[in-house]
């Protein structure tokens, strides 16, 4: 367990591909926290909220899997998302923070500016990234999930818009001070993000 006074929440983003799933499940296994997906909370707001409410929301479901005509419009596909979030995310690690119960939340959804919200002495960010597009499209494709699925040119187009989102995200995070970590060599990813964290 982490000592008194450190980080209550921990924020992992980055774009697909970059392992912070695999890292978030390992960093709550050592600091003994729970871990939230974003995919989840963004799942349980499109059950409740209607595309006719909120379009911008559902703008992958409207879309569907393998409606990207440029890497562009996927990436700001995930950017739209991402700000639509933004408010349920922040709600998310505030009460994390006032009720003190540590959390680990990871995704794509994670802005670096989560990171001026609640306590900022309580709260910690760091983003995965991953430069290369083709270990970004072979990593989606070996986590499956409907992806491997999907028309060859599509995987490109997506594989190309997460790397572009994730330059996206690492521009950003700099700009604000946020970690931004190398996903590679992922043998050592874990040591260097509790590095980082620390």
């Amino acid at each position: 367990m982490v000592s008194e006074g450190a980080f209550r929440v921990l924020l992992i983003g980055g774009s697909s591909g970059t392992g912070k799933t695999t890292i978030a499940q390992q960093l709550a296994e050592f600091y003994g926290y729970s871990v939230v997906l974003v995919d989840d909370l963004r799942l349980a707001a499109q059950a409740i909220i209607s595309a006719e409410q909120h379009p911008d929301l559902h703008v992958f479901l409207r879309q569907g899997t393998t409606a990207y005509d440029s890497a562009e419009a996927y990436r700001d596909g995930l950017i739209t998302v991402a700000q639509v979030m933004l408010p349920a995310i922040r709600m998310v690690v505030d009460h994390h923070i006032a009720v003190d119960a540590p959390i680990i939340i990871e995704g794509d959804g994670i802005l670096p500016q989560l990171i001026t919200s609640g306590d900022k002495s309580r709260v910690q960010a760091v983003f995965l990234h991953e430069p290369d597009e083709t270990i970004i499209l072979n990593n989606m494709l070996r986590r499956r999930r409907g992806f491997e699925k999907t028309e060859r040119a599509q995987q490109r187009i997506q594989a190309r818009g997460s790397g572009l989102y994730g330059e996206w995200l690492k521009s950003k995070a700099e700009k604000q001070g946020v970690s931004v970590i190398d996903a590679r060599p992922f043998e050592t990813l874990l040591e260097r993000v509790k590095t980082a964290v620390i």
